[in-house]
């Protein structure tokens, strides 16, 4: 019994070790996005988007004030979806392994 516990402790450990991978991944891609969103074109490439119109207002000015708020709850509803899909293939990863180690002892 305790050589299941161990390998299904183990099993668990490696899909949790994948889960945090993926996780940081999402948040590091994400974060750099929305820095690059709000920070590079509202402060970085401020003056040289300067002349650039977007719905009648210059595209820094317009970042600044709706576009990075709209860009961020993008990245918040993209971290959503993308997070259940990973959350429901380790399950599915995790489950199909234990099944099979299951099917090994009976067996």
């Amino acid at each position: 019994m305790n050589a299941i516990n161990t390998k299904e402790q183990n099993e668990m450990q490696r899909i949790t070790r994948k889960f945090w991978e993926k996780n940081l991944k999402l948040i590091t891609a994400s974060m750099v996005i929305w820095f690059a969103s709000s920070y590079g074109i509202v402060i970085l490439l401020g003056d040289v988007l300067t002349d650039v119109k977007f719905l009648g207002c210059t595209l820094p000015f317009w970042f600044g004030q709706q576009g990075s708020i709209m860009v961020f709850f993008l990245l918040v509803l993209n971290y959503a979806v993308r997070m259940d899909r990973i959350t429901k293939s380790l399950k599915r990863e995790y489950e199909s392994s234990t099944i099979t180690d299951i099917n090994e002892k009976g067996a």
